[in-house]
């Protein structure tokens, strides 16, 4: 199914069900990137990750913004320093469970996917920090 089928269906999908269709889409956005997805919905107590990727010799941790629309604000609005700070602690759990690359180059992106009956509009924040 194509991203624009499926974010034409959004519109009839909770809320949680609108935030795993934006992963989705934000997984496949970032492997046609070339990236790898090496974990999913990473949670630890205190934190969590929604994608975790790697890009060449780097780790990314990817926190998935998605709106239906942006009358609350763009979906990457929504990314503050709590946010963050939750992101860090479980990045520093997954290289404590993932030794093997510990010494890996990371960081954090945001990926903020905005579904319409027109399609997802994505965007990729490489690299973000506050």
């Amino acid at each position: 199914m194509s991203a624009k089928a499926k974010a034409g269906i959004a519109a009839d999908m909770n809320r949680m069900q609108t935030g795993r269709l934006g992963e989705q889409l934000a997984e496949e956005f970032l492997c046609k990137k070339g990236m790898q997805i090496i974990g999913r919905r990473f949670r630890v107590r205190g934190g969590e990750i929604d994608l975790v990727a790697k890009d060449g010799d780097e780790i990314v941790f990817v926190e998935v913004k998605t709106r239906r629309g942006n009358a609350f604000g763009y979906p990457e609005q929504s990314v503050d320093s709590r946010k963050l700070l939750r992101m860090d602690i479980a990045a520093q759990q997954f290289f404590i469970q993932h030794e093997d690359i510990s010494n890996a180059k990371f960081r954090f992106d945001i990926v903020a996917v905005e579904l319409s009956d027109k399609g997802a509009n994505i965007l990729h924040i490489d690299g973000f920090c506050l």
